[in-house]
């Protein structure tokens, strides 16, 4: 890791492959290759990419998207505490509602 000797922060290394914008249809055509090989913890990078077979798609592509994906995946889920009591009374009580989008 190469640090600036000014400042000691490290310096900003820019990735060789360019910027991809997952559209709506190649984020599509992902979720269905990840489906194919066994889902999001079983799919690989690797596999993924040769699953799509798009032109110009590197590895270092989908092993972001495939970590956001998975990041995102877990977040889906929405707990909400409501007390069922709602006076100045404090209590125990509460129902716990889960949405899922």
């Amino acid at each position: 890791m190469e640090m600036c000797n000014r400042t000691g922060v490290r310096k900003y290394k820019k990735s060789a492959f360019p910027r991809l914008r997952w559209t709506p249809e190649l984020h599509e055509h992902f979720i269905e290759a990840v489906e194919h090989l066994g889902g999001k913890h079983k799919a690989t990078p690797k596999g993924i990419v040769q699953m799509m077979g798009v032109s110009g798609l590197q590895m270092s592509h989908v092993k972001s998207h495939l970590q956001m994906y998975r990041n995102m995946k877990k977040r889906a889920t929405i707990n909400l505490v409501v007390p069922m009591k709602l006076h100045e009374e404090e209590t125990q009580d509460a129902v716990v509602w889960s949405l899922t989008r």
